[in-house]
């Protein structure tokens, strides 16, 4: 019995994590298992990425970070497959959507986008969520949270980049809609799909979506087992 996987996706603020850790507790009551994982991880590289560059503790381009959440995604697409093998229920608090909304919300072209999916491709074809969930709220709100916090803000965390990255989601989505991606090296169309939701959760209270994501998450219970 191989497990199925489920991805949250949204901006910092949007309440992904939150939501994550409810639909576990949904599955546990239907005596399923889950493994709860993020991005970044908690591994080598992920606490390097989190304590050093997205604190802002260490400045470097962003395109060294983006490198070492790709690496960082490496390593994570092999914990979760072992998971997926055994049966389990994996969510995960962001994957390889983030990867290109984070790497192209400054130029969200397709030359951009063909790069991260170079960048990518070995997470991308060893592992595709069976559901992504898509939080959308306003980059206004996610600020007012994100301020409404203690501690410091990461890099990505101010209103101008976090109205850049929603476009750049969105761009990514419309990447992705095609069904088919041209892989150079291997000189032949991969099939991606990513199964995206979009929830838009502006005006809803985490009760009101937690029952909305239940309501589409449970669907993939029929195939499970």
């Amino acid at each position: 019995m191989h497990g199925k996987f489920i991805v949250f996706e949204g901006l910092d603020g949007s309440g992904k994590s939150t939501q994550a850790e409810l639909l576990k507790e949904s599955f546990e009551e239907q005596g399923l298992k889950v493994f709860l994982t993020k991005e970044c991880t908690d591994g080598p590289i992920g606490t390097l990425l989190r304590k050093e560059y997205l604190s802002g503790h260490r400045k470097v381009n962003e395109a060294i970070i983006n490198v070492l959440m790709a690496a960082d995604r490496i390593e994570h697409v092999d914990e979760i497959n072992q998971h997926l093998e055994a049966g389990d229920i994996v969510i995960s608090d962001r994957y390889v959507l983030s990867g290109f909304a984070y790497n192209t919300y400054m130029d969200p072209t397709f030359d951009r986008l063909t790069d991260t999916y170079n960048m990518n491709r070995l997470a991308i074809t060893k592992c595709q969520p069976d559901l992504t969930l898509f939080l959308d709220v306003d980059p206004t709100i996610c600020i007012d949270r994100i301020n409404s916090r203690p501690g410091n803000h990461e890099v990505y965390e101010t209103l101008d980049k976090l109205e850049r990255i929603r476009k750049a989601y969105f761009k990514t989505f419309d990447f992705f809609n095609c069904g088919y991606f041209y892989d150079d090296d291997r000189d032949k169309n991969v099939r991606i799909n990513m199964h995206v939701k979009t929830i838009t959760c502006n005006d809803m209270n985490p009760d009101k979506i937690r029952y909305i994501i239940w309501r589409i998450a449970r669907n993939i219970l029929n195939n499970h087992g």
